[in-house]
């Protein structure tokens, strides 16, 4: 016998009501538990006895044996791939000429066959693909039958918040006329997945993906598939698996597109072509910050700044709202929209939406720039060669006052480095642009001639020909007017990374003066390019690598060299007794009247353990000793791999040097889960940590990162995709990303180093991650060590990452 006791008073109402109670059990009182059970689990069999000839079996023959995807537990990727199922899936017949729609999930292996077996009938039907609802994941079958049952479905202003929902799949059961496998939980919340499902805590996984979400009169509230607002793809959502959070896709928003399928037509996600301006999707105004090029919104002529104001007269307080209003519909599908520019309101009346539109490419325009500086402006640290920068005439020590486009009648001033990068990502690689700068005293002779631009022909003028229509004077501080035409982001690695990198002042406010001198220590003349990289890096030696003992999923050096030696010698590090979370004081000491300075307070260095008190989660950090609040630090968040968390000494020993020269701290979060293995639940504790961690030192937001290695790295595929407000880079070694990635965006850059051995066993999946990301034109760096295995960065790796890393907030 079924024994539930949850809800059992609310129960005995509903089955009252609904009539599918047997005679004996509507006598039955409230207080009579074991009765009220016996009628639940009575009308619970009819309502799914009801629906059980509409729900058939497929099974499928041939395809991949596995596929990119997340597992059960862990962030989406865990362990690389998901392995197709060997058991049969479910499906729901949706018209009576032989129609059946079931779950992507279920085909993201491309099968070469396909047989459905439907009850009564005596043979498996072998059935055709029709056509794929990319937008709801969900996939159009046809068999040669006819006067099959069809569900009745439950609209979609009938359902409620907590109705009882029954959950059906087909099993393994040889026989087909016994009752589907059911699953019993409510209905937990409509409009999930941004309008496109509703949400159960009964059980779903791949045994009942494809299958019937029933209510308990025996009609259908959708088709049960695995669906994440955090990803996109056949097994987006996976993880959610046997997790108590599950969804369906109505079965009316089904029926209603079921003739467009029928027709072969498959289905995609309606796209307006915007990236909001703000990161605050929740409260901001849904203001555009950038419009992808040739999609809806800019072929009907909206503008970076304009903010929608409502969307087929519904109101758009802020950009989740949109997501929400936006996310059901189609390509094909018109909408209304009215925004406000600047103090006028405009009405689009019609948008037909686009199913695709060009990936978001970041503008380049080949430089550096020098931090913490706040003077008016962006001062030059570095200017990459052959880049739209160096065909210009820019150098190393200018300071970039105003920028904007060529055409542009009068240039807005550039207050720093974020207002630099604002305005670059409204323009479009090609664009050229006009700077106006500011050259110290000495190098206001006349350019050099630059490295050919990429964006040109090497032979062509403009490639060669440094763009200054400035008349250089004997003004010490000459103001020089350059052009430039910006190319796209480029995936390469700065020759040297030139000291010092911040101007020491990040605790200054911004001053308004026109002009502000170079700080203490930045060279007056042209920066020179050393012969190797700030840092030493060892270069790898001659033999073996350092191969991994098959118990210890640890990953180390690879390599024989000196890096390697680094790491096997690391003595332990001094490790503070846990302390709770508490910010150090990061202010500075004002002098006293005699003029002697005060003493600064102490901020605690080195090696450092922290725990969460409120969570009882545990990290470390590593402080390096040259710390100074005045000087602001990129992060880096390690994610070790699967297994106890025992990297920290020998990591915060690898990096070191460069921490101290860079100005970058280590912090490194602890998986709770028994095995060590990430949990995607953990994201959430890991942020409020980082969060912690940027309340206590000065932090530069454009230089965090996700960084770790195996199940590790792939945490840090999903932390940096699902929180890229706090997130600028993601440094993988030997991860896959496991589903597919989301869009670029503008306000919300993220870029990519990837590396891997050409011995790693998942180097197949390593490289279709590569390419999936650069399809969705992120920039990224990979970097493929040769006679490696499962392994860390080699020597040349390594001193690429630190590269990379320092070169996070490029322009």
């Amino acid at each position: 016998m079924m024994t539930m006791t949850r809800h059992t008073l609310w129960l005995t109402v509903l089955i009252g009501m609904s009539g599918l109670a047997a005679p004996a059990a509507r006598g039955q009182t409230p207080g009579n538990s074991t009765d009220v059970n016996e009628a639940t689990e009575r009308a619970l069999k009819a309502a799914a006895a009801r629906v059980a000839p509409c729900v058939v079996k497929i099974d499928t023959v041939g395809g991949t044996e596995v596929i990119p995807g997340g597992g059960k537990k862990g962030p989406p990727g865990k362990g690389g791939i998901i392995r197709k199922g060997t058991g049969p899936t479910t499906g729901l017949i949706v018209s009576p000429d032989g129609y059946i729609i079931t779950s992507s999930f279920n085909f993201a292996h491309k099968p070469t066959d396909i047989y459905v077996t439907i009850p009564g009938k005596s043979t498996p039907f072998v059935a055709k693909v029709v056509a794929h609802d990319h937008s709801r994941m969900l996939v159009l079958l046809k068999v040669n039958a006819t006067d099959l049952p069809v569900p009745a479905p439950v609209l979609k202003g009938e359902i409620q918040v907590g109705q009882w929902a029954i959950a059906l799949g087909r099993t393994s059961d040889p026989d087909i006329e016994h009752p589907p496998s059911m699953s019993i939980g409510i209905i937990s919340a409509l409009n999930r997945i941004h309008g496109k499902a509703i949400q159960t805590d009964a059980k779903t996984s791949p045994v009942n993906y494809g299958g019937p979400l029933v209510a308990v009169d025996g009609r259908v509230f959708g088709v049960i598939v695995p669906m994440s607002s955090r990803a996109e793809g056949e097994t987006a959502g996976v993880e959610w698996y046997d997790s108590g959070i599950g969804f369906a896709v109505p079965l009316e928003d089904i029926l209603r597109v079921l003739p467009r399928m029928k027709q072969g037509q498959d289905l995609r996600r309606g796209l307006l072509g915007i990236t909001p301006q703000s990161t605050d999707l929740y409260s901001a105004p849904p203001a555009i910050g950038s419009i992808m090029p040739d999609s809806a919104a800019a072929r009907a002529g909206l503008q970076v700044g304009d903010v929608i104001l409502e969307v087929n007269g519904k109101p758009v307080p802020h950009y989740i709202a949109l997501q929400h209003l936006l996310g059901p519909l189609y390509e094909g599908d018109t909408i209304r929209l009215k925004v406000r520019r600047g103090d006028k309101e405009l009405t689009f009346p019609q948008i037909t939406l686009l199913g695709s539109s060009p990936a978001f490419v970041m503008a380049f325009l080949g430089i550096l720039p020098l931090r913490d500086d706040p003077g008016p402006g962006v001062v030059v640290r570095y200017v990459y060669p052959n880049s739209p920068a160096a065909a210009a005439g820019l150098r190393s020590g200018d300071r970039i006052l105003k920028f904007g486009p060529a055409d542009a009648k009068v240039l807005p001033p550039v207050a720093n480095r974020a207002a630099l990068h604002s305005l670059l990502q409204r323009l479009p690689p090609g664009t050229e642009v006009k700077l106006e700068i500011q050259r110290p005293a000495g190098k206001d002779a006349p350019p050099k001639a630059p490295q050919p631009d990429p964006a040109s022909p090497p032979d062509s003028k403009e490639a060669q020909t440094p763009k200054d229509d400035s008349k250089p004077g004997s003004d010490p501080k000459a103001t020089l007017t350059l052009k430039a035409k910006l190319i796209p982001m480029p995936d390469v690695l700065p020759e040297q990374l030139p000291l010092p990198s911040s101007a020491g002042r990040a605790l200054e406010k911004p001053k308004g003066a026109p002009s502000v001198p170079l700080p203490p220590g930045f060279p007056k003349g042209p920066l020179p390019i050393p012969k190797g990289p700030p840092t030493p890096a060892p270069s790898p030696r001659e033999g073996s690598s350092l191969s991994l003992p098959p118990a210890t999923p640890e990953y180390r050096p690879g390599g024989n060299g000196e890096l390697a030696e680094k790491w096997a010698g690391t003595p332990v590090l001094p490790v503070l007794a846990q302390t709770p979370q508490q910010p150090p004081s990061s202010s500075r000491s004002e002098d006293p009247p005699g003029g002697k300075p005060a003493d600064k307070p102490k901020v605690e260095t080195g090696l450092l353990q922290r725990l969460n008190e409120a969570l009882g989660r545990e990290y470390w950090l590593y402080i390096p000793d040259n710390y100074d609040p005045n000087i602001s630090h990129g992060l880096i968040v390690w994610f070790h791999d699967r297994g106890p968390a025992k990297d920290h000494e020998r990591l915060s020993a690898l990096f070191r040097e460069f921490c101290e020269d860079h100005h970058f701290i280590l912090m490194g979060p602890k998986s709770a889960s028994r095995d060590g293995a990430w949990l995607p639940s953990e994201m959430d504790f890991v942020l409020q940590d980082v969060r912690a961690v940027l309340s206590a030192y000065t932090i530069d937001r454009n230089r965090i990162v996700a960084h770790g290695a195996g199940q590790g790295g792939q945490m840090a595929f999903y932390v940096g995709f699902n929180a890229r407000d706090l997130f600028r880079g993601v440094a993988v070694v030997g991860a896959t990303l496991g589903t597919n990635p989301k869009e670029n965006l503008a306000n919300q850059p993220l870029s990519f180093f990837i590396a891997a051995g050409d011995k790693d066993p998942a180097l197949a999946e390593i490289k279709e991650s590569v390419q999936l990301l650069r399809e969705r034109r992120f920039p990224l760096i990979y970097r493929e060590m040769k006679n490696i295995g499962r392994e860390y960065l080699d020597a040349d790796a390594f001193h690429d990452l630190l590269l990379w890393l320092d070169s996070l907030d490029r322009l």
